[in-house]
């Protein structure tokens, strides 16, 4: 199932109220929002080249991979993907007490 099934699912279980469903599906969302996965491409041609950050919000592990065409200039491509990090975190830190809100909003429903 993805995201945006989980998402249009919770509003149709939120509409008929089944609490179940509506359970089953948070659930669903929130270890969805666990891990945050960063990737910055450059295409060229059929041979993408990628840096991959994935954030586990829980264990607070971070683990980075690096094409080894962007070290060329290692510096700059550090600098840039730090910054794609640091939005990361701050995306991480809205969504937990987004979902945070949601689930106390939801349980004061049931």
């Amino acid at each position: 199932m993805s995201k945006n099934n989980i998402k249009k699912d919770l509003e149709k279980a939120l509409d008929t109220g089944d609490s179940t469903q509506i359970t089953g599906l948070l659930k669903k969302a929130f270890l969805n929002a666990i891990e945050l996965n960063i990737k910055t491409t450059v295409t060229e041609g059929n041979a993408p080249k990628e840096i991959v950050t994935k954030i586990n919000i829980l264990d607070g592990d971070i683990e980075t991979s690096i094409h080894k065409d962007f070290m060329s200039d290692p510096e700059q491509a550090a600098n840039f993907h730090k910054e794609q990090v640091n939005k990361g975190e701050e995306i991480i830190a809205r969504n937990v007490n987004t979902l945070k809100t949601l689930g106390q909003s939801l349980m004061e429903l049931f």
